[in-house]
């Protein structure tokens, strides 16, 4: 356990998987129980691809668990994305926010690169990052109420794409905005 717990100290302060290795034996020399397994990056490196799936699995359980305040359903949720580019490499940021314990709480679900830049790239590509959350389109078809943008977004008509990909009629009940200049 003491080298798990090391594993994610190690993950979640950004820590190099190189320098992991030494930290059982700073434990074991302190004193510590650490094993004989695990102690090598391939063992950190498999804890993060189970820590990732586990973190999605809460992640997509409190987004769809059914609320008292809402007739036992889930609460609705609202979308928001914009592109960012860093070291010349353009992604599109996209997040979820819904209502958790009475506060709006907003998840950032993934930054994937927005390599084809259209409206209906961008649309699909922003459902599709929100599906490899663990939401199903169904769930978003029925309960994303918003999606917020900038205005190029709204120039390349991503609202409607994504209400087309959701099978949503054109005048749905997906409300779309998005923050305008200021005069």
């Amino acid at each position: 356990m003491n080298v798990a717990r090391m594993a994610y100290v190690t993950i979640t302060e950004g820590d190099s998987f190189r320098r992991f290795e030494r930290n059982p034996s700073v434990l074991a020399l302190s004193g510590a129980l650490v094993g004989d397994l695990n102690h090598s990056r391939k063992f950190i490196s498999s804890f993060a691809v189970c820590l990732k799936k586990e973190l999605l699995a809460r992640l997509s359980y409190l987004i769809t668990a059914p609320r008292g305040c809402f007739g036992d359903k889930p609460s609705p949720m609202g979308a928001a994305t914009d592109k960012v580019t860093l070291g010349r490499r353009t992604l599109q940021a996209a997040s979820v926010s819904t209502l958790i314990d009475g506060k709006i709480t907003v998840y950032l679900v993934g930054a994937p690169p927005a390599i084809t830049k259209t409206g209906a790239a961008l649309a699909k590509l922003l459902l599709e990052t929100i599906e490899a959350v663990g939401l199903p389109r169904d769930f978003v078809k029925q309960n994303c109420v918003s999606l917020s943008t900038d205005g190029e977004y709204v120039n390349l008509g991503v609202g409607d794409k994504l209400n087309a990909l959701l099978g949503l009629e054109e005048v749905s009940i997906l409300r779309y905005s998005y923050d305008r200049p200021s005069p």
